[in-house]
């Protein structure tokens, strides 16, 4: 009997290994690029911060390269005790940014949609979908949050998707903003069904 069950188990082990690559075919990991404040809003009609967009691109990389260590970047008002100091490094040596031609970073200014498209365009070297990138014709107006998430999600084809409960929720977030799926998908790591669900969250 024991060696029945023990040739069962056997069984079941190699079964359960030929089915996990199947299972992992399934879904579609969708990590979290986006986040929101300490003070529980997300700010979607705020303008886009030159910092942000770094923090977004940095978390939308490869595992590996973000567990790389960057050089530190030259410039000054990026300190290394600053929040965005490590996305900002590491995406200056990825050659998004330059901090051979000017000692300041300018953290905390707006994003216009033409800088933002051409960052994009440069990440794209290592993150492709986010190559066609391309700015609209007001390109020199400031961005907002939720329009980042908007172009972000369509750039990488995270789109039509059905959300399921337990996801995160802002108190100026609600389903009358025209950003609030976009926000969702874009600040709720999850998994993603063949048929645009989410499998998991979290």
């Amino acid at each position: 009997m024991r060696q029945k069950f023990r040739c069962a188990a056997a069984l079941a082990a190699v079964f359960l290994a030929l089915c996990a690559p199947c299972r992992a075919a399934e879904t579609i990991e969708h990590p979290a690029y986006l986040a929101g404040f300490a003070d529980g809003t997300m700010r979607p009609d705020a303008p886009l911060t030159r910092e942000q967009l770094a923090q977004i691109v940095y978390r939308l990389l490869p595992e590996a390269v973000r567990e790389t260590e960057p050089r530190a970047a030259a410039y000054v008002d990026v300190p290394a005790n600053r929040w965005s100091y490590r996305a900002v490094c590491t995406l200056t040596e990825l050659g998004v940014w330059s901090d051979d031609r000017q000692a300041h970073f300018a953290p905390t200014q707006a994003v216009t949609c033409a800088e933002f498209a051409e960052t994009l365009r440069r990440a794209g070297a290592v993150l492709p979908q986010l190559a066609a990138a391309q700015a609209p014709e007001d390109a020199d107006v400031p961005l907002s949050r939720g329009q980042a998430a908007q172009a972000l999600n369509a750039l990488l084809g995270r789109a039509d998707e059905t959300a399921l409960g337990g996801v995160l929720t802002w108190q100026d977030v609600d389903e009358s903003s025209p950003y609030c799926a976009d926000i969702c998908e874009a600040a709720n790591p999850h998994s993603v069904m063949p048929d645009g669900t989410w499998g998991a969250v979290g």
